[in-house]
Order: C-alpha cells, then structure tokens, then sequence
C-alpha cells in the first residue's frame, strides 16, 4: 500500500510538471514568420539575411530579445526592432496547469513568439511604419465570398415580432479602394435559419434573409468600419412535418418584409485574405405594408475571404 501511495503521488506530480510546460511540449524552438516592404524600400536584414524580395518567410528562432531588421532606402537604413510576445501555448498553463507554468516557464525562450506576419512600411515623412499585414492601396479591386458563422433576427410573424437565430448564409461582393485606407464595398447576401431541431415532427418556424448592401469603409489598423445602406427581404415561415396530430394548426403561413436602412460593418483581418467580422442591417422603412417605419433587423458573424483582381 505505502509502495502504491508513492507511486500515485509521483504520477499527480509527473503529470502536473507535465501540464505546466504547455509552451515547451507544444512551441518548437523556431516558427514562420513571413516579412514584408513597401515598393519604397530598397531591401532589409533580417539578422545575416539580405532580403531584396518583397515578401520572404523566415524561421525565427524563439527569444525574449527583440527581432532586429534593417531597412535601407535610398541611401539611408533604419533599424526597426520587433519585441516579442508571450505565446498562446504560454497563456495554456493557466487552465491546464493552474498558472503553475506561468513560472516554471518564465524564462523559457519557448514562451516567446513574434507577429507571424510583419509588414514594413516608409511613409512620407521617412519614418517605417510597422503593420501586421500588407496593406491594400489605391485603385485595389477585391472580390469577396463571406460565410455567416451566426444570425440573429427580429422580425415579423404571423401575429407579432419575433427573434429567431440561425448559422448559414453565403454573401458575395466587391471591394474598390479610392484611397490607400478607404474602400467602398457593394454585396448581395442570404441568411436562413433552418429549424434545427424542429424537423422531427409537427409544425415548424422558419426564418431567411436576402439584402443588397452598398458601404463606405475605413481601415483603421487592424480593424475595418463600414456604414452604408441596404435593401432588404426578411421572411417569416411556419409549416407542419409528418402526420397532422388532432388539435394541430398545420395551416402554413408566411410573411415578407421588403424594407431599406442602414449598414454597419466591424470586421477584423487575420491574415491577408481573411477577416472575421460582425454586420448590423437594421429595418427601418417598411415598403410593403404598415406602419411604414417598423423597426426590425439582421445581425451576422460572418467569415470572409477575399481574392485580388488586377487592374
């Protein structure tokens, strides 16, 4: 029994050590980080590297010490330095190994981690701006493909509003940039929501959407804002699966709401081609029936990908 109770206190210890070491069992010593400059810059160093390419991916090696790269520009170099933050596996000790790691792992080179994508940029005043992603300039044309992860509706039913949810929905569109952070988009999108768990028999709530949007955008760092206009259909349908039970309504029934508003957008970009993102379409003027200003609204999480045309 005393040789069993020894064992099973050095199996709990074995594992807590081994669960408050996420960032040294799950980092490896170096990882990818993929560097960009501006057409004004000559070339920059990454260490002993001479990168003349536009856009290179390195295998940095993990350290608390700053990611030194020397930009040359004209006749001039500008060193930019890079710090390094603590790594998601890093932040993992806190529930898998109750922050115990936190401290085991301190000084750990593996707990560090640079942007995985760096993008050097010299503006007019010669200064470099440092930006995680290349950014889109002026006379860019994007087309668009987003996919509603999330949606959620207030509109009206048979007798009175409702709030429905639903999670698919397909939207396409067009981004033109007329400033190197400005952009006006214009999209066709649908949303539905499918009943989940109400196709196993009796009556059944449906709701969808199909909008036009057109919107003003700004990026703003990492973040793009968009306002604008829409024109939307929001559809409200009840029907009746399988076999009609006495006392069941299984008369079907439907309502459209053809209306106009405005179009909020906050999206966030993730890499080059993606970006997660939020969109508010509120109902504002109803066009087919009373009272003409009636509110209601369609709110999407969606994912998006685009795809650069050249012009």
């Amino acid at each position: 029994m005393f040789n069993r109770n020894k064992i099973l206190i050095f199996s709990i210890i074995l594992l807590s050590g081994l669960l408050s070491s996420c960032a040294t069992i799950l980092n490896r010593e170096s990882h990818d980080v993929k560097i960009t400059f501006s057409e004004n810059i000559k070339n920059i160093d990454v260490g002993d590297v001479h990168q003349t390419e536009k856009q290179q991916i390195y295998q940095i090696r993990r350290s608390a010490d700053a990611l030194v790269l020397k930009a040359t520009w004209d006749t001039n170099v500008t060193v930019v330095e890079i710090q390094p933050k603590s790594s998601m596996a890093y932040w993992l000790n806190i529930p898998f190994g109750t922050g115990i790691g936190l401290i085991l792992e301190k000084n750990n080179p593996k707990r560090w981690e640079y942007p995985r994508q760096i993008h050097l940029e010299l503006k007019d005043d010669n200064t470099i701006e440092i930006l995680r992603y290349k950014p889109f300039t002026q006379g860019t044309l994007n087309g668009n493909i987003s996919f509603a992860i999330l949606n959620h509706y207030y509109l009206q039913a048979f007798e009175s509003k409702q709030k429905e949810g639903g999670a698919l929905g397909l939207g396409l569109g067009l981004e033109y940039y007329y400033q190197d952070k400005s952009y006006v988009s214009a999209g066709f999108g649908a949303t539905l929501d499918a009943g989940l768990g109400e196709s196993f028999g009796g009556p059944r709530e449906r709701t969808n959407a199909l909008f036009v949007n057109a919107l003003n955008n700004h990026v703003l760092g990492y973040y793009e804002v968009g306002y604008g206009l829409h024109f939307s259909r929001l559809q409200w349908n009840r029907d009746y699966i399988g076999e009609v039970m006495p006392g069941d309504d299984a008369t079907e029934r439907f309502v459209n709401t053809f209306g106009v508003g405005p179009s909020f957008s906050l999206q966030l970009r993730r890499n080059d081609y993606g970006r997660f993102g939020i969109i508010y379409q509120p109902n504002v003027l109803n066009l087919n029936g009373n009272p003409k200003f009636d509110y209601q609204h369609l709110i999407s999480f969606t994912a998006s990908f685009n795809t650069n045309f050249k012009l």
